[in-house]
This record gives structure tokens, sequence and C-alpha cells, in this order.
């Protein structure tokens, strides 16, 4: 995959692939906001090659599909605020709207959306500190929750109270173990503490899910540590 590497202040680069980098040029130049965000910016950080690209935007759905006419577009996520649009190189973006969410209706899904106007409102509801990262060649990066230092700790943090992140969405614990897996990163004792107290809540995840986040689990470098840390989830 290409990147487009840009240097920010304190000597650090960010290696946005360049289908994201495209995207954003072409939102921001119809006159929208629009960033890398999450996992993408995350790997970039770490110098991993992004598997996901995901660009979040204050433009609305039906003016990311104007901006976007002359691709092949998806609309499946369009009441959630996501459009998936293939690059002419052939790879998925996904561009969502600036979100936030409401109450969640069975521990994994929300009831209702509100599309929202900064960055920083979506970040805010976004599950983990290294996952609430976004960034373009405007701004640079944008963190808000300490995602940065915690990927230089190695540590996995809920953004706010964990407790309330896992009732909303149960599959959010699965992920906490599974980059803790993947990563080899340490998941942090107030998140270690609040799976450990909600365990419960796991059942809410359909069984394919669940059996693909193990899968994932099992195979990352932290696996073995994590099954003796977490011997009463896995």
């Amino acid at each position: 995959m290409q990147t487009m590497t840009y240097s920010m202040q304190g000597g650090v680069d960010v290696n946005i692939p360049k289908e994201a980098s495209e995207i954003i040029e072409r939102l921001t130049a119809a006159g929208f906001e629009a960033y890398a965000v999450g996992g993408c910016v995350r790997d970039a950080l770490m110098g991993r090659t992004p598997k996901d690209i995901d660009v979040a935007t204050n433009a609305l759905p039906v003016q990311i599909k104007n901006v976007f006419s002359d691709c092949v577009i998806n609309t499946k996520g369009e009441k959630y605020g996501c459009i998936s649009v293939k690059t002419p190189m052939g790879r998925t973006v996904e561009i969502t709207t600036f979100r936030s969410e409401g109450d969640y209706a069975d521990h994994r899904h929300p009831r209702l959306v509100h599309f929202v106007q900064t960055i920083e409102e979506d970040l805010a509801r976004r599950d983990f500190t290294i996952n609430a990262l976004a960034y373009n060649e405007q701004r640079g990066l944008v963190d808000i929750f300490g995602g940065e230092r915690d990927i230089r700790d190695r540590r996995i943090a809920c953004i706010g109270d964990a407790d309330a992140r896992f009732g909303e969405d149960a599959l959010r614990m699965l992920r906490a173990l599974r980059f803790a897996s993947e990563l080899d990163f340490e998941i942090d004792s107030s998140v270690e503490k609040s799976i450990h107290k909600n365990h419960d809540l796991i059942s809410f995840v359909p069984r394919e899910t669940l059996h693909n986040e193990m899968e994932r689990i099992m195979r990352g470098t932290g696996a073995k540590r994590l099954f003796e840390q977490f011997r009463d989830i896995i």
C-alpha cells in the first residue's frame, strides 16, 4: 500500500495511506473538513501498515455521495452516517460523518446517532484512547485523550468510564483483549477490573462475531499472557 508521509511537530511521522490522503484532499477541495481516524492513524503511528482505512468528515452522507458520485459507493451504513467508497486502486475507504451516539438498545447497537460538527465530538464516542486519534495535513494529529501517550506506554485504556463503555457495547471487552494480544499491550487496571466485572454481557455478542474475535485473540503475540489474566473470559 502506498503511503503519504507527513512530518509533525516533535519529529513524529504519520504514514497515512495514499488512499486516505486522496479522499481527504477531495473532501477538503469540496469545502469540507476530513481526517484519517481510528486504527488507521494508530497503526501509522506505530509504523504498521493500516489494514482498514477510515475517514471522518463534517460532510453529511448525501454530500459524501455527491463528492464521490463518479466512484463505486456502498450506502448500506448510510443511516449511521457511513458511506463506503471504492478507490481507483481497488481499496475500500469508509467515510463517516462526525457523529455522537444515543442510548444503546441491546449492549451492542446505539438506538440512534446524532451528526455533530467537530472531530473532537466524534472522537469522544470511541472505545479506547489508542483509537481516538485523527489526522490530516492541515491540523496534524488530533489527540484529546492521550492516545499517542498510551501507544508509547503500550497500554489499552478506555475513553471515560470503562463500565459505561462496556455497558454500551459488550464487544468492546473482546476488542480490548484482541488489541492487547495483537499489539502485545498491557490492559489498564481499571479496564481489567471492568472486564471481569461485566463479562456476563458478552452473551449479547453474536456467536460468529465472538468466534472471530477469539480467533484473533488466540493468534496474537500476547495470547498466552491474556489467557492467564482473563481465564474467566476466555
